[in-house]
């Protein structure tokens, strides 16, 4: 049985302060500025049917090899190095071990319960979007630290953003992938 999660509505001020963008703050401000670009990243077709559990299995499975390999490229280690400060690099590497010791394990699972071969691993190839926002980052990765860390924030701001979505909705996913 699969469950329809609505589309978010339209962000106004404040109303990602779960996120830590209090209304008036700059996370905010950048949401207002924002506002359609970040609606539609929330609402796309592909996020609502990876949400529906309707997204075909070959979409998603790329999709989620083409993450893992993010997850893999060393941008953590690359954010920790520009780091201003010891204090933040400290964090970040807590984080980092966070994502270790938690993100690794469900890639892995996810790779078994979709029986992904090494081979299919390694001829998955990026979409357009993802070579496009890869090559992005890698631009930010040993110049920009406040760039960097603004577009990482982002990027896992949205992941929250469409898991926030199916808490709203109170839909519990079915697909393999997404139990966990």
């Amino acid at each position: 049985m699969t469950n329809h999660v609505p589309e978010a509505t339209k962000p106004a001020s404040g109303d990602y302060a779960w996120l830590g963008a209090e209304a008036g703050s700059v996370a905010d401000l950048m949401y207002m500025l924002n506002t359609e670009d970040w609606y539609d990243a929330i609402n796309s077709r592909f996020v609502s049917e990876l949400l529906d559990d309707t997204l075909p299995e070959s979409i998603l499975k790329a999709y989620l090899i083409q993450d893992f390999k993010f997850y893999n490229n060393g941008m953590m280690a690359r954010l920790i190095k520009l780091a201003p400060r010891q204090e933040t690099k400290d964090m970040l590497a807590a984080q980092s071990q966070w994502f270790a010791d938690n993100e690794a394990t469900y890639f892995e699972h996810f790779l078994e319960a979709y029986h992904v071969s090494q081979e299919e691993y390694d001829a998955t190839e990026p979409t357009p979007a993802n070579k496009e926002y890869g090559a992005y980052l890698d631009s930010l990765s040993d110049k920009s630290w406040p760039e960097l860390i603004t577009a990482i924030c982002c990027m896992e701001w949205l992941y929250l953003a469409w898991a926030k979505r199916t808490v709203d909705a109170d839909v519990i996913q079915q697909a393999p992938a997404h139990k966990g």
